[in-house]
């Protein structure tokens, strides 16, 4: 989560990501009650948001849910990293400046 963190280089938005805090209590991050797996990253409605989707968003195994909306300053591809989000069930990408394809890995999600 650092590495998202510092990838957006927003200490606004980010200001609750500490490592003296525990991360299922930060902002725009939910966690699985029973095992504090990190479940969901949901960015929304942020004009301070900017760079490309970091490829360390990747780096969440157990992530089912995944959304960046009115976001209107991510750019760039959607990265290949999403692909290793093996548990991943809803992915929701809208109103920002992303660029490319619709990926091929996406269809091969399972979940």
């Amino acid at each position: 989560l650092f590495r998202i963190k510092e990838a957006f280089n927003n200490a606004y938005v980010f200001a609750s990501w500490t490592p003296d805090t525990d991360c299922c209590e930060w902002y725009l991050v939910k966690c699985d009650e029973k095992t504090n797996r990190i479940i969901s990253l949901s960015v929304t409605e942020d004009e301070e948001v900017a760079g490309p989707i970091p490829d360390a968003v990747g780096d969440l195994p157990y992530l089912e849910d995944l959304t960046f909306v009115h976001v209107p300053n991510l750019v760039g591809p959607i990265p290949q990293a999403i692909a290793r989000l093996k548990y991943l069930r809803f992915l929701w990408i809208s109103h920002a400046n992303i660029t490319g394809a619709v990926p091929d890995f996406l269809g091969q999600l399972t979940e």
